[in-house]
C-alpha cells in the first residue's frame, strides 16, 4: 500500500464551501481522510500557503487528435486540467468513413492538427475511443459525437437539406455512437457540414441524444449580428426534442453587437423560468480561436476542402467570395465584418515558408506580402 500524506493546504472542494486548512491522506491513489492528520506517509508533501483542489475540467477541449500523438497532454496536466471533453464544435476525429479521410484531415487540420503518424482507420467512435484507451491518456477525457461528422456519413460534404432516409440515418448513427459510450452530441453551426442542416435536422438527432439523458453542446449559428434569432433556434430545438443545452465559449462577437448583452440574458432567464436546461461555458479572455476558413462565405466549403481549394483557384469564384465578404450574407457570422483584417491573427501554420505570418495580422500579412487584403489571405 503506498500513501501520500499533503499536509498545510487551502482546500477548496469544488462543494460551494469556503475554503478551509486541513491535510489529505492518499491511500493507493484514492482519498482516505481530510482533516487535521496526525500521520506518517511513504510521501509527505508541504501544501503550506498552497490551494489544495479536484482537478479542473476544460468543458471545450480540441485535443482530439493530440492525446493520440502525446497521450500525456502535458500542457493541460500543468494546469491542473484532468479531465477534457473532446468533440466539440460538431467536427472532430469520430465517425470517420474512409472516403472523406483525405478531405476530413484538411477540414479538421486548423482546429486539431494533422498527423501522418496516424492510420486514421478507427471508422467509428468506438474505433476511437479503443484506440485512446490503448495509447492511454493523462486527463480523463469524454468525447461528444459531432453532428458534422454524423451528417458527413449519412449524406457526404455537399451544401444541401438532408433527405427523409438521410435523416433517418444520421439518427441511427446517433444511436450508434451513443451506445459506444459519448458524453453527448455537438454542433458547430458556423462549420461545414453542420451550417448546411436545417433546425430540423438538429431536432430530430437530438432525440435520440434525449433518450439516452445526454446533451446537445453548441457553437450556435451566431454569436454577433443574429445572436438573438441564433438563440432562439437553439431554444426551439431544446423545446421539441427534450434536449438539454450547453452553449458552447458564450459571448457576443463584434463591439457594435455589446447593445445584445441584454436581450440575451433575458432569453436566458426565460429558459430558467420555462425549465428548459441550459448552461454554458466561457473563456476568461477577449480572443476568440478558430481556422481561418470560416472567414469564407459557407458556399465556398460545400463539398469539403478539397473542393474549397479547387475554388480558390477559380478567379471569378475569388471574385464572388470578396463580394459575400464585403456586403455579407443574412444569417451568416462574418468575422471580417466584426473583426476586422486588423483584429484576426495566425497563429499556427502548417509550412516553413508562412512562419513569418504567425503572431501578425491580416493587414500586416498582406503589407509583408505586397497583396491586396483578400488576395493575401
Amino acid at each position: 500500500m503506498s500513501t501520500i500524506l499533503i499536509k498545510n493546504g487551502t482546500l477548496i472542494d469544488g462543494s460551494g464551501s469556503k475554503r478551509y486548512l486541513a491535510d489529505i491522506l492518499i491511500e493507493n491513489e484514492k482519498i482516505k481522510k481530510i482533516g487535521k492528520l496526525d500521520l506518517t506517509a511513504d510521501t509527505v508533501i508541504d501544501a503550506s500557503g498552497k490551494i489544495v483542489s479536484p482537478g479542473f475540467i476544460d468543458t471545450h477541449s480540441h485535443s482530439d487528435l493530440k492525446v493520440l500523438i502525446e497521450p500525456f497532454v502535458e500542457p493541460k496536466i500543468r494546469q491542473g486540467i484532468t479531465t477534457e471533453i473532446l468533440g466539440q464544435d460538431g467536427i472532430s476525429m469520430a465517425p470517420l468513413p474512409e472516403e472523406y479521410v483525405s478531405s476530413w484531415r484538411k477540414n479538421l487540420a486548423g482546429l486539431d492538427g494533422d498527423s501522418d503518424e496516424l492510420k486514421w482507420n478507427w471508422k467509428n467512435t468506438d474505433g476511437y475511443l479503443n484506440l485512446i484507451s490503448k495509447t492511454g491518456s493523462g486527463p480523463n477525457e469524454l468525447y461528444l459525437v459531432p453532428h458534422g461528422n454524423i451528417r458527413m456519413e449519412a449524406m457526404g460534404l455537399e451544401a444541401r437539406v438532408a433527405t427523409k432516409k438521410e435523416l433517418e440515418k444520421m439518427k441511427e448513427i446517433t444511436r450508434r455512437e451513443m451506445e459506444a459510450g459519448v458524453a453527448g452530441l455537438s454542433t458547430g453551426l458556423i462549420y461545414i457540414p453542420c451550417a448546411y442542416a436545417e433546425t430540423e435536422e438538429l431536432i430530430e438527432i437530438c432525440k435520440v441524444a434525449a433518450e439516452y439523458g445526454r446533451p446537445l453542446v453548441i457553437h450556435q449559428r451566431s454569436e454577433a449580428d443574429t445572436m438573438l434569432e441564433s438563440m432562439q433556434e437553439v431554444i426551439r430545438i431544446a423545446k421539441e426534442s427534450g434536449v438539454k443545452i450547453h452553449f458552447s465559449h458564450f459571448k457576443i462577437c463584434g463591439q457594435k453587437n455589446w447593445k445584445l448583452i441584454g436581450p440575451v440574458i433575458a432569453l436566458l432567464d426565460k429558459c430558467k423560468e420555462e425549465g428548459i436546461n441550459v448552461s454554458y461555458d466561457q473563456y476568461p479572455y477577449v480572443a476568440g480561436s478558430t481556422m481561418l476558413g470560416v472567414i469564407l462565405p459557407p458556399w465556398a466549403h460545400a463539398g469539403g476542402t478539397d473542393k474549397l481549394i479547387e475554388r480558390l483557384k477559380d478567379k471569378s469564384l475569388r471574385e464572388k467570395m470578396k463580394e459575400d465578404i464585403i456586403k455579407g450574407i443574412p444569417g451568416w457570422d462574418n468575422f471580417i465584418d466584426f473583426a476586422g483584417f486588423d483584429g484576426i491573427y495566425v497563429t499556427s501554420v502548417k509550412t516553413d515558408k508562412n512562419q513569418d505570418c504567425i503572431g501578425k495580422n491580416l493587414t500586416e500579412i498582406a503589407e509583408m506580402r505586397g497583396k491586396e487584403k483578400f488576395d493575401a489571405v
